[in-house]
């Protein structure tokens, strides 16, 4: 019998509810405490990837896409 894919998740390790909760490697290079404080000041993710890309143009793992912060939100 073929296991259904809510079978095939049971016994899976979670993934992380959100990059803002998790602070992985990853995470700290982008500064999530610095797109946390740009979305309570109401800025769009557009705006803020715009903003980190523009504020640190050599360092790319700075860099975040606007989608991931839609994501993580």
């Amino acid at each position: 019998m073929n296991a259904t894919g809510y079978d095939a998740m049971v016994g899976q390790t979670p993934r992380p509810q959100s990059p803002c909760d998790e602070a992985g490697p990853q995470q700290r290079a982008v500064g999530w405490g610095a797109v946390r404080e740009m979305l309570a000041w109401k800025w769009s993710p557009l705006e803020i990837a715009a903003t980190l890309k523009r504020t640190y143009p050599d360092d790319s793992s700075r860099h975040v896409f606007y989608e991931t912060i839609y994501n993580a939100i």
